[in-house]
């Protein structure tokens, strides 16, 4: 394991450690975050953008999870929680989300979709170049860019 360490450290990374949970850190917190969010827009308590504007303003996060929920897809948070509910069917953390269920079986995932919480008009996700399926160049501007284990993201949108 100090080789490991090492080796994260060399490449400029940080470690942390963390006990075998659901989701490990990261995702267990955003998921349970992100699905409290839905059930407070379902029991009407407030609107998708007033909590996203809330939890922005209010927490300094640099997105709302409503938007957050849209970037990683509503069918992967579906997948997470059903997994995590079927494991732990106790708790109510990851009990599955009607509204959230409802979204994918209407084909609503997110960004990648065009629509979720929140509709993309004229935005497409590129996973390799910014050409279209004839090979020539996209126009638009960039609207934002991932790199994840040198695996470029690219999401545009068109003029």
């Amino acid at each position: 394991i100090v080789l490991l360490i090492l080796f994260v450290c060399v490449t400029g990374k940080i470690t942390v450690d963390c006990k075998d949970t659901p989701g490990f850190i990261v995702n267990r917190l955003l998921v349970p975050y992100m699905a409290e969010a839905v059930r407070m827009l379902e029991r009407g308590d407030a609107s998708s953008r007033d909590i996203d504007v809330a939890m922005k303003l209010g927490a300094g996060y640099p997105m709302g999870p409503f938007e957050l929920a849209d970037y990683v897809g509503l069918d992967t948070t579906k997948f997470i929680l059903d997994g995590w509910s079927k494991n732990y069917p106790d708790n109510p953390l990851f009990k599955p989300i009607s509204l959230i269920n409802q979204k994918v079986s209407e084909g609503k995932l997110g960004m990648k979709s065009g629509e979720g919480f929140y509709k993309y008009e004229n935005v497409y996700v590129d996973t390799m170049e910014p050409v279209n399926n004839n090979g020539h160049p996209r126009t638009g501007v960039r609207y934002s860019q991932v790199d994840y284990n040198k695996k470029s993201c690219r999401i545009y949108q068109n003029d």
